[in-house]
């Protein structure tokens, strides 16, 4: 692999995606190499470098699983114990389900209840203690360890359990507890963004024309997305991913490492199964472990791991195209190993289907919102109706997507017959009655 070529290929696809900035670093057979393009803000000018700050949103959840399985190491924490032990206020609330959830549910997205949220918006040091009162609350959409749906609120729970198992401040524990002892210099963000130069600004598409959109950021929202970090953190964070301590004293040991990264509950398309919380994916024979985040579709983390080919590809994005350049990236670094084909199905061939596609139309309700499914010539389209709570601006950055029909209840990209995106769920009378797009389970209205 020609790792001499990423920093010109990273420029051309940034410009061609027209993201404003970003930073790309890939590990390949133990070689690291790291590309930065483009500008913090489009405002600003200010470069990207090797210091530069990026939101890891959601990349931060294996972090915070990594404190928690700290602990469950320890002797302080049972796995498979029930979480109401430590939060017995859970057992006292509406939802009777939450007695019967355990700490694997929670690392595994298999908890059942609603998975989003509002944020708590406060920087008050015990809003995280705030914030399981109103898990508390959230409905149950299936018993827990009966599927998998992606939940930021089980996240947020852990972090919060974190604090009462541990009894020091979330961001402290992770900081002694994972960061430090990897030479990550990341820190936990508090209700503001970092200094001028420091970071970058998020960056939205509004009346066709990219324009620089502030971050906000909130201490309830800590343990599902709240790091700050630079590329050469994640370049540490994917060297003990690949091959652990290496002798040295870890945040957790290598057999837990691996765990976390096997599979251990099915998960909807586009993944094959979650870990310990990791996303797992099938790429032709390869396996490929990974996790994205979105700060409001505004910046955009990919972090992927091919443990087999010993390769990591990272990208921080200030820009929601990220995500495409993530994944032109890792195509590049598989076709240049000669592992796989960029162009290859990811998932099942597709097939001709005709179905009546007014059977799967309506509103389907979850907690950022109902997703509105409706009839496209031969197509489904699939928009958000974002909840009160979600601004108006993010809420523009989500546009509508559209999906076709493979088998069954199946769907696909019209674009990627082979990448299955979404299904539907029928109850025992036949009828549709959940949807199961965005890595979640919407209920229909």
């Amino acid at each position: 692999m020609d790792l001499g070529k990423l920093p010109r290929l990273t420029g051309d696809w940034a410009a061609e995606l027209g993201i404003p900035g970003a930073s790309v670093g890939v590990v390949a057979d133990g070689e690291a190499v790291t590309a930065h393009v483009g500008v913090a803000d489009i405002r600003s000018r200010t470069p990207i470098g090797d210091h530069t700050l990026f939101p890891l949103a959601s990349t931060t959840k294996p972090f915070t699983a990594t404190a928690a399985l700290s602990l469950v190491e320890a002797g302080r924490w049972d796995l498979d114990g029930l979480i109401v032990e430590w939060a017995p206020e859970l057992s006292q609330g509406p939802n009777e389900s939450l007695a019967s959830v355990t700490l694997r549910h929670l690392l595994t997205h298999s908890a059942g209840f609603e998975g989003d949220h509002p944020p708590i918006e406060s920087s008050h040091p015990d809003v995280l203690q705030e914030s399981v009162a109103h898990i508390a609350r959230l409905r149950q959409l299936h018993p827990p360890g009966a599927m998998s749906s992606y939940s930021n609120a089980g996240i947020q729970l852990v972090g919060a359990l974190v604090e009462r198992v541990s009894g020091q401040r979330f961001g402290d524990f992770l900081t002694s507890r994972v960061l430090e002892p990897l030479g990550i210099a990341a820190r936990i963000v508090g209700s503001h963004a970092p200094e001028p130069g420091q970071g970058v600004s998020g960056h939205g598409v509004v009346n066709g024309e990219t324009r620089a959109v502030p971050l906000t950021f909130w201490p309830s929202e800590n343990p599902q997305g709240g790091i700050l970090a630079t590329m050469d953190d994640l370049l540490r964070w994917s060297t003990f991913q690949l091959r652990g301590s290496q002798g040295a004293r870890g945040p957790v040991s290598d057999h837990t490492r691996a765990m976390m990264q096997e599979p251990a509950v099915g998960a909807m398309a586009p993944l094959s199964a979650y870990g310990m919380p990791w996303q797992i994916r099938n790429r032709g024979d390869l396996e490929v472990i990974g996790h994205g985040g979105t700060h409001d579709n505004l910046c955009v983390t990919t972090f992927d791991l091919v443990p087999t080919l010993g390769l990591a590809v990272a990208v921080l994005a200030n820009h929601r195209r990220g995500k495409e350049l993530g994944r032109r990236v890792l195509d590049w670094c598989l076709a240049e190993s000669g592992a796989a084909d960029p162009g290859a199905p990811t998932a099942a061939t597709a097939t001709t289907v005709h179905r009546d596609l007014e059977e799967f139309t309506g509103r389907y309700r979850f907690g950022l919102g109902e997703l509105v499914v409706d009839v496209v010539g031969t197509d489904l389209r699939i928009s958000l109706d974002p909840a009160a709570w979600i601004p108006a601006d993010v809420a523009a950055q989500i546009p509508p997507f559209l999906v076709r029909h493979r088998a069954d209840d199946v769907f696909t990209l019209p674009r990627d017959p082979g990448q299955d995106v979404c299904r539907f769920y029928r109850d025992d009378d036949d009828s549709i009655v959940h949807l199961g797009a965005m890595g979640r389970i919407a209920t229909r209205a």
